[in-house]
C-alpha cells in the first residue's frame, strides 16, 4: 500500500497492515544523495537502514512486511540554494515547463543511479499532474520513450510492487523469471483485464476539506465526482448531514 499523500501512519499503520494482510508499504521516502547508491527493499523485521524523515516512523519490528522505499528523484541544481531539487515523487523534482528531453534525461539519469551501480529496484513514483505537464501531456510522452528506451536491454523488467516481492521473496537470475509464476509472460495478457477502457475525458474533482492539512485535493475519474474528497472513515467521499 502507500499511505495518501505519504502521510504514514507510523507504528499504528503496521498494526493496521499486518492484520489485514498486507504484503508492502510504499510510503516512506529514502535520500541516498546524488551520488549515493539507492536504497534497496527490506522486511520490517529490522530497523529502516535509512534515515526515516517522516512525521510518523515506524518503531517497532513488523516481521514479514517488505518496505519499499521511495527512493528521491534529483533534478534540476538549483543554484540560489547550491543543491538539486528532489523529491520523492517525480513531479517535484522538475519544473512545470519541462520539456520532453528534459524529462526523458531526468528519468534516465536517476535510472541509471541504480543500473549503473547496486541495481536497486527503480520505483516509478509519478501522478496524474506529471503526465499531464504543461496541458500537453509532455510527462506521458517523456514516460513513454523513457521506457521504450530501457525496455531495449535484455535485463530490464518492468514489474509491479506485489511483482517485486514475489521475486525478493525468491530471487533468481533473469534467464530464470520463468520459474516465478507472477513473472511469468503471457501470451494475450490484457493490460486491463475488465475490458474497460479508459475514457478520453476525465471527471477532473477538486475539494476544499477542513480536515486535511493541504488546501486543496483533487484527482481524475471516469466516474462522477464524490460529492466529497475521499479520506479514512469515508473512502466513497459521501456527504453526511
Amino acid at each position: 500500500m502507500r499511505a495518501p499523500q505519504l502521510s504514514t501512519g507510523g507504528d499504528e499503520q503496521l498494526e493496521m497492515m499486518t492484520r489485514a494482510g498486507f504484503v508492502y508499504d510504499n510510503s516512506i521516502s529514502a535520500n541516498p544523495g546524488h551520488n549515493g547508491q539507492p536504497f534497496w527493499p527490506q522486511t520490517m523485521d529490522y530497523r529502516l537502514s535509512w534515515d526515516c524523515q517522516t512525521s510518523e516512523c515506524p518503531t517497532k519490528s513488523f516481521p514479514g512486511i517488505w518496505e519499499i522505499p521511495l527512493n528521491q528523484f534529483y533534478g534540476y541544481y538549483l543554484p540560489q540554494i547550491q543543491a538539486y531539487k528532489r523529491s520523492s515523487m517525480i513531479r517535484a523534482a522538475t519544473t512545470l515547463n519541462a520539456t520532453v528531453e528534459e524529462l526523458v534525461s531526468l528519468l534516465r539519469n536517476n535510472f541509471d543511479r541504480a543500473y549503473n551501480a547496486n541495481r536497486a529496484p527503480y520505483v516509478l513514483s509519478l501522478n496524474a499532474d506529471f503526465l499531464q505537464l504543461n496541458g500537453e501531456a509532455v510527462g506521458m510522452k517523456a514516460l513513454e520513450q523513457f521506457i521504450a528506451d530501457v525496455s531495449a536491454k535484455q535485463d530490464v523488467w518492468f514489474v509491479t510492487l506485489k511483482e517485486l516481492v514475489d521475486w525478493l521473496r525468491q530471487p533468481v537470475p533473469h534467464t530464470q523469471m520463468d520459474r516465478i509464476d507472477s513473472l511469468k509472460c503471457r501470451q494475450g495478457k490484457k493490460l486491463h483485464p475488465s475490458g474497460r477502457v479508459p475514457c478520453s475525458k476525465p471527471n477532473r474533482c477538486m475539494y476544499r476539506t477542513p480536515d486535511l492539512n493541504s488546501p486543496e485535493h483533487q484527482f481524475l475519474t471516469c466516474n462522477p465526482c464524490p460529492q466529497m474528497f475521499p479520506w479514512v472513515r469515508n473512502p466513497v467521499g459521501k456527504l453526511y448531514l
